[in-house]
This record gives structure tokens, C-alpha cells and sequence, in this order.
């Protein structure tokens, strides 16, 4: 019966003989599979993912160096220590595998106990390799786990006073990955938009609740005050160098900034706003637009659509308004499966 817990050796060498040496000398300790050819060798080493592979480097059909840079061109496969096991063994064709990433050279004829000991230290050396790895993993996770409490924190400050709801960032979140998406962002940069997003309006924090709250029409002094929550914002977020608290403090200091350059704070103009900055100014407007406020009715998804087009080259980068116009089935999707699961305004950050 075989021990599930037995490591899996692998040997390429066109050599029968070698094979059958090999096998002698590893069939104790390890579960052996063998190939005669380079390209066998990759077949089995894809289906069986073995824990080792010793690797003869002169073979008729490729060379082992061939055959060690296509496992390492394949996610599979491309961990899985190599030793080389070769009469090749000069300096310059141990400094070529060393670069070719084998872990340990064995020479031919083989000596059983050199085999024995390499195979037996390069397996603990794996196994301690995979530990570290998941014990980074955890890590990690912990380290995701502590950046999406400190999102939920701050997102909920920013908008705990004000009208906007947990729904709003959850769906302007959504808007905005989608937006970034239909740019062409890549995965990781869309997934961090989404999570930067909710953060835009963090510097409503430091406004005073008789401005942030006020039911009467602002006065311009109190106007200049409310939109000071932009920079307050990037300087509550820039505190961080990490990639998503960087977005995420573009994001919260030009979200206001306009195309045409009338804008707030710093009135940058086009290509100057941050791309994020100018994603997230689409989302934004178009949840507000299309969600009942205290102030206001909900529009209509045909109406938001044509003010953004109204307004693409003044307000808003014409480029992404098209975008968002393509993608307008996705974007009318988001807006359906979060209105389905509005919780009346309860500050549930669920997105990330």
C-alpha cells in the first residue's frame, strides 16, 4: 500500500541503465517514476507533479537545459526543484544550470550515497521552502484582512454624517472597477480602484457638522470649507506609502477636478486629473444621480446617461464617457443587483 505522505521522485535520462541505478538507489525512500526523453519527461512531470526531478542534460531529443527552461516557463511546474544529473560537469556547464535554476549538479557515474544525501537534502530544503511560502501566505491574508478593516473604518467615517449610504460605495465601487476595466486596467489596478473608491469623500471627516449638515444653501465662505474635504482627505491618506492608500488619496484629492479645468482644489485640467481621480468622478455622479437623496428623486438611468454626455468634455473625460456608455448593460447590472440588496442605509461595508 503506498504512503500518501511519500515524496515523488522523477528522473529523465535516456540511459535505461542510469534509470535503473537511480531507481535501485531512491526506491526505498521514494515513490520513483521515470522517462526516457526530454519531452516524456515534461508530459509526466505535468501530470504527476512529482516533489524532484533529476535531469539528465544530454538526451537525443533535447537537451536537459531545454527541458529545465520549459518547466519553468509553466506555473505547474515551474517550483519544482531540478537536480542535474550529468557527466557534464564542468565549471561552465554547473555555472549554466545553477542559471538555469537546477538546485544541486550530481556527476555521472552516479555514487548511490552522493544521490541518497542530495535527493534527501533537497527534499527537506523543498519542504522548508513551502512552509516559508505558507506562512507568508498567512501572512498575508492577515495583512489583506487588517487594509479591508482599516477601508471599512475610514470609509464609514467619511460618510457617516452625510447622506450617502453604504450602498452608494458599494455600487460607486462597482461603477468604478467596471470603468477601470472597460479601460483596459489591469486586474490587480482595478481591484485596487475598487477598494480606493469608497475612500473619496474620507475628508468629509474634518468638516464641521454645521456646514456638512446644513439644510440651507451654503454661503461662499462655507463652500470654500466644504470642498477643503478633498485635501483633507489626501492628507489623511497620504500618511500611507502603500499602493492602495497612494490611489486612494489621488482618488479622494481630485474626484472634484474637472476636464475642462474648473474644478476643485487645485483646478487641474484633462490629462493633468489623475485617471483614478476621473473614473471615480464618473461613478460617483452617476450613483448620486440615479439614488433618491434627501434633496432629491432618483433619475432615471436614460437621463444620468445623457447628462454625462452633456457634460463629457467639460465636466467629465469624454474618453471614459464613452466607455461608460459601452459598457452600459454591465453598469445597468451593477446598479440592479445592488439596489436588490440596499439595506435602508445601514453602514454593512460588505464590497471588499
Amino acid at each position: 500500500m503506498a504512503n500518501v505522505d511519500q515524496k515523488t521522485i522523477l528522473i529523465i535520462d535516456d540511459s535505461p541503465e542510469v534509470i535503473t541505478i537511480l531507481r535501485d538507489v531512491l526506491k526505498v525512500d521514494y515513490l520513483v517514476l521515470a522517462a526516457t526523453s526530454g519531452d516524456q519527461g515534461l508530459v509526466v512531470a505535468l501530470r504527476e507533479m512529482p516533489d524532484l526531478i533529476l535531469l539528465d542534460l544530454v538526451m537525443p531529443d533535447t537537451s536537459g537545459f531545454n527541458v529545465r527552461k520549459k518547466l519553468r516557463k509553466h506555473a505547474a511546474t515551474s517550483e519544482i526543484p531540478v537536480i542535474f544529473v550529468t557527466s557534464r560537469n564542468s565549471p561552465e556547464d554547473e555555472a549554466l544550470g545553477f542559471e538555469m535554476g537546477c538546485v544541486d549538479y550530481i556527476a555521472k557515474p552516479v555514487v548511490p550515497e552522493t544521490v541518497r544525501t542530495r535527493v534527501a537534502n533537497q527534499i527537506r530544503l523543498a519542504d522548508q521552502n513551502l512552509h516559508f511560502r505558507e506562512l507568508l501566505a498567512a501572512r498575508q491574508d492577515e495583512l489583506d484582512e487588517t487594509e479591508t478593516a482599516a477601508i471599512q473604518m475610514l470609509s464609514m467615517a467619511g460618510h457617516y454624517k452625510d447622506e450617502s449610504t453604504a450602498s452608494h460605495m458599494q455600487r460607486m465601487a462597482a461603477y468604478s472597477a467596471a470603468l477601470a476595466e472597460g479601460l483596459g486596467w489591469p486586474a490587480g489596478a482595478v481591484r485596487l480602484l475598487e477598494k480606493a473608491a469608497p475612500l473619496h469623500d474620507v475628508g468629509k471627516i474634518g468638516i464641521p457638522d454645521e456646514i456638512l449638515l446644513s439644510e440651507n444653501k451654503l454661503t461662499d465662505e462655507q463652500w470654500i470649507v466644504m470642498r477643503s474635504h478633498t485635501v483633507i482627505g489626501e492628507s489623511i491618506l497620504a500618511r500611507s506609502e502603500a499602493p492602495l492608500f497612494v490611489m486612494a488619496a489621488e482618488v479622494a484629492v481630485a474626484h472634484h477636478e474637472r476636464w475642462d479645468g474648473t474644478g476643485y482644489p487645485h483646478r487641474l485640467q484633462g490629462d493633468e486629473i489623475p485617471e483614478a481621480g476621473r473614473i471615480v468622478a464618473i461613478a460617483d455622479t452617476f450613483d448620486v444621480l440615479t439614488t433618491v437623496r434627501p434633496y432629491k428623486e432618483a433619475w432615471s438611468i436614460n437621463k444620468a446617461f445623457d447628462y454625462l454626455k452633456e457634460n463629457a468634455g467639460s465636466h467629465f473625460d469624454p474618453a471614459m464617457v464613452d466607455i461608460f456608455f459601452d459598457i452600459r448593460e454591465k453598469i445597468e447590472s451593477i446598479k440592479a443587483h445592488w439596489d436588490s440588496l440596499d439595506d435602508g442605509g445601514q453602514l454593512t461595508v460588505s464590497w471588499i
